[in-house]
């Protein structure tokens, strides 16, 4: 199985699970493209992420996305996951995993007949929360600088400079089960452990200087 496989496979298997457990509202399935010997895997919608980031205000940018429904998953609260990998052959390019919260729950919490279908989810519309968007970037061929630009890094909020060092790529599940265990399972309900566990994984691509500094590593 290719890495490109093992991606979709884990992504198709997470949404399912998801679903499952009632935790999405809306999905879409991965979708995959090859031009000559570079293979992504995306999701339709994704072709109007570059103008969302261009947009200065959040609540702009979160509406424009979730009007072109360009993410893999919406969640319950109307927060979106978004999971895009690149591959030339067996090699990883590129990836983008990010979670982005609705900047406004009023919707969600004034509509409980649609969102709340069972009483075990009533917690996460209930809240009341800033939202922080967040992304996990990786780029083997980007403009890499220690500290100021690690290969993969943390995004947090639209702080601008904030690159937090992250060890290696993250593979659809690791990044799914670190945004259940932080995000939703917050009640003790245990979402996290609903993923199936995959033992794949990236190599490291974090440098030694980086790793003395605070840093977010992946499991091995």
């Amino acid at each position: 199985m290719t890495g490109l496989d093992r991606v979709v496979a884990e992504i198709r298997s997470i949404t399912i699970r998801l679903m499952e457990m009632g935790l999405v509202r809306s999905q879409q399935w991965p979708t995959k493209k090859r031009v000559r010997s570079i293979s992504s895997v995306s999701f339709g919608g994704h072709e109007h992420i570059a103008r969302a980031m261009s947009m200065k205000e959040y609540a702009g940018s979160y509406k424009h996305m979730a009007a072109k429904r360009a993410y893999n998953a919406m969640m319950l609260d109307g927060a979106m996951v978004q999971i895009m990998y690149q591959f030339e052959q067996r090699r990883l390019l590129r990836h983008r995993s990010a979670f982005l919260p609705a900047p406004d729950l009023d919707e969600f919490q004034n509509a409980p007949e649609d969102y709340l279908r069972d009483e075990r989810h009533v917690h996460i519309v209930g809240r009341r929360l800033a939202p922080l968007p967040l992304r996990i970037d990786y780029n083997a061929n980007g403009r890499e600088r220690p500290f100021a630009h690690p290969k993969c890094h943390m995004t947090l909020g639209q702080y601008r400079g904030c690159r937090i060092p992250v060890s290696a790529p993250l593979t659809p599940h690791l990044f799914m089960d670190f945004v259940l265990r932080n995000f939703y399972d917050d009640d003790g309900q245990g979402y996290a452990e609903g993923l199936r566990k995959s033992g794949h994984r990236f190599r490291p691509s974090i440098r030694p200087g980086e790793q003395r500094v605070v840093h977010l590593t992946a499991p091995d």
